[in-house]
């Protein structure tokens, strides 16, 4: 009987955890020797504390409420800076409140798409069950909202200096290889000024370092969409290589023309492109030449798919004037200028033509031919 008490009394003891079974035979010295060294080694492989990445989480929250408290101000909030503020501060910060003032952000400029969108975000994140259920009952009441003509038409302004500050910091982070920690910066970056390819390319490489290949990929991807220019496109455009979802684009003109491919300039290059490799997706396009005096955008969007080449071909001919006195142009009714040679695509236009001093006026119907001239001499 007392020894049943004892080891019901010892079993008791080690479901609490106050004691193992072990401990009631003391095992061989060679034993303990064996276990003492495999409790070191495990100890070993067990990776160390870095209190120094609680110190940079630390930052990244205090950037994060710092960012917060800017989209508060007025002035951020009438700018519409204060969206871009929210969304660089929930790159930073796991705060489900971020994304409860962003949606409240959304909803004050008319955007309810995407103010119902982050507050079933924050709902899906918040564990205090009657505000998530509040948030939810929001959405659904801006869903049922009637939308105006505005709808879609905003756009945040972007919040540049917090872009190149965070951008700083994600710098910092990455040159002391603390790849991790420099990810959330350069993503708060990236949303706070969208339009600049800094914090793609960095994110590409930052997530490389930690071989997360999808991500550099996908960011690289962007990189490449953003700034097909950029100093290091052709060697992420090698690195990425085939089925990484690029496809071509060529662009020609029938003069050398200056290229904008989604309103930035393509440094240094002029048409015909041939199959300069981008991302998959559309482009607006616009060519211009100084020469000529014009600017031609597309009407559509040029569509890239992946492994393949779309073509945009541009059909220019010249209006040649060569008259005494020299003559205001005017070209279906709008002003072009007093041009020897006015770029036109190809085509029929209306053409008015009034001397300086109003003593001359010469209208025409002129057909435009791509590659060459129509010349006009004669009033």
């Amino acid at each position: 009987m007392r020894l049943t008490r004892c080891a019901a009394a010892l079993a008791f003891a080690w479901l609490l955890g106050g004691m193992a079974p072990t401990a009631l035979a003391k095992p061989p010295a060679k034993d303990a020797k064996a276990q003492k060294d495999k409790d070191k080694k495990k100890d070993k492989a067990k990776p160390e504390a870095k209190p120094a990445a609680k110190v940079e989480d630390r930052a990244a929250t205090d950037a994060a409420a710092s960012l917060r408290k800017k989209a508060a101000e007025p002035a951020a909030v009438q700018s519409g800076r204060a969206i871009a503020l929210l969304r660089g501060a929930g790159a930073l910060s796991p705060d489900p409140k971020v994304y409860a003032e962003l949606a409240a952000a959304y909803q004050r400029t008319g955007q309810f798409d995407l103010a119902a969108h982050e507050y079933r975000r924050y709902a899906s994140l918040e564990t205090d069950r009657p505000r998530s259920e509040a948030a939810l009952a929001k959405a659904k009441d801006l869903d049922e909202q009637p939308r105006g003509f505005a709808e879609g038409a905003f756009r945040a302004a972007p919040a540049t200096q917090d872009a190149v500050w965070a951008f700083g910091e994600g710098q910092k982070r990455f040159k002391a290889k603390k790849f991790r920690e420099a990810i959330p910066f350069f993503q708060a970056a990236l949303l706070l000024d969208p339009g600049q390819p800094g914090p793609y390319r960095m994110l590409g490489v930052s997530f490389g370092k930690i071989g997360d290949k999808p991500q550099e990929a996908r960011f690289l991807v962007e990189y490449l969409r953003v700034r097909p220019d950029g100093p290091i496109a052709d060697t992420i455009r090698k690195q990425l290589g085939k089925g990484s979802g690029l496809g071509s684009l060529t662009i020609e003109a029938s003069y050398p023309c200056d290229v904008m491919i989604n309103g930035r300039d393509l440094a240094g290059k002029l048409t015909p492109i041939k199959k300069l490799a981008m991302p998959a997706g559309g482009y607006s396009i616009s060519l211009g030449s100084d020469n000529l005096h014009g600017q031609w955008t597309i009407r559509d969007r040029v569509v890239v798919e992946a492994g393949k080449d779309a073509v945009f071909k541009l059909p220019l001919g010249v209006l040649q004037v060569k008259l005494e006195p020299w003559a205001r142009i005017s070209v279906d009714g709008k002003y072009r200028g007093s041009y020897e040679e006015l770029g036109l695509r190809a085509g029929e236009y209306k053409v008015h033509l009034e001397s300086a001093d109003g003593t001359k006026v010469k209208d025409a119907t002129v057909i435009i031919q791509p590659g060459q001239r129509f010349i006009i001499d004669k009033w």
